[in-house]
């Protein structure tokens, strides 16, 4: 009978709901023991599909409280306003950022398994963020602009993690007021 409807329809059209559905078409005269059999299959295979998607879960947060946990870091975004940086995109990205002397190490979210290292030349300005221009980083966020090399990068975390966020740059350099 499945070869029947595969036959008739598209095969991208057959899904596992329809394939669950002809199964206990075909199964409404067998006995009950074959029926509680094929429940059991399918339950062992969704459940081995659950595991894994369980233990990336534990991985994934696992990976997120030790990226939090090291010295500095911050959670923030990020975006290239000049040049090309590779791994890094002119919209903002989210993530978590922190820095090792002059390097700024930005892990990717929302896996958080990828880590952009970027030299910082220099700071060039610290800045409020404009109304609207980042959002879900808390009332009055910051935003400083890096150069690295050969691209000028965005960086914006909350108020709170300005210090984090300034890094090797504490002093403020060319500090502008909100546009």
């Amino acid at each position: 009978m499945v070869d029947r409807i595969t036959h008739v329809l598209h095969p991208g059209w057959v899904t596992r709901a329809v394939l669950w559905r002809v199964s206990l078409d075909m199964l409404e005269g067998d006995s009950p023991g074959r029926r509680s059999r094929m429940v059991i299959a399918l339950l062992v295979v969704l459940g081995v599909d659950l595991a894994v998607l369980l233990a990336f879960l534990v991985v994934v947060l696992a990976r997120r409280r030790w990226v939090m946990s090291q010295p500095g870091a911050f959670r923030g975004v990020i975006r290239v306003v000049g040049g090309d940086i590779h791994g890094l995109r002119p919209k903002w990205s989210r993530g978590y950022g922190r820095w090792v002397r002059d390097v700024f190490v930005w892990t990717k979210a929302p896996f958080l398994f990828r880590n952009e290292l970027l030299e910082a030349d220099g700071l060039n300005q610290e800045r409020p963020a404009r109304p609207n221009e980042v959002k879900r980083l808390g009332e009055e966020p910051v935003v400083i602009q890096v150069r690295a090399s050969g691209a000028t990068v965005e960086l914006a975390a909350n108020a709170d993690a300005r210090e984090q966020l300034l890094g090797p740059y504490r002093k403020p350099v060319g500090t502008m007021g909100s546009a």
